[in-house]
């Protein structure tokens, strides 16, 4: 136990901000957010992207989607080295938008 009485110890099912932020984010006008995670941290693509999109007039009919990029982080990465995948989606992000 630790002196707030509490036992340390992990949570599966804690929040993660992430999503919330990486909707913040892409409000910036001209923006990629990148997430530089394993694909599972970006599961909440579709909905930033819905949030993103209900600040947009739906007159026209076409309404863009935000700029949201994952580097897709496997094991292996994390074992040799990660900047060459965060410098890749940087590189392909800067080419798409």
């Amino acid at each position: 136990m630790n002196p707030q009485g509490s036992v340390p110890g992990f949570m599966q099912c804690a929040t993660c901000f992430a999503p919330a932020v990486a909707g913040i984010l892409a409000t910036i006008e001209d923006t990629v957010v990148i997430i530089h995670s394993p694909t599972g941290c970006a599961a909440s693509f579709g909905d930033i992207n819905r949030q993103y999109r209900k600040k947009f007039p739906k007159g026209n009919g076409i309404l863009p989607n935000a700029r949201l990029v994952n580097t897709n982080l496997v094991e292996s990465d994390l074992v040799c080295g990660i900047d060459d995948k965060l410098e890749k989606a940087i590189e392909e992000s800067i080419r798409r938008f």
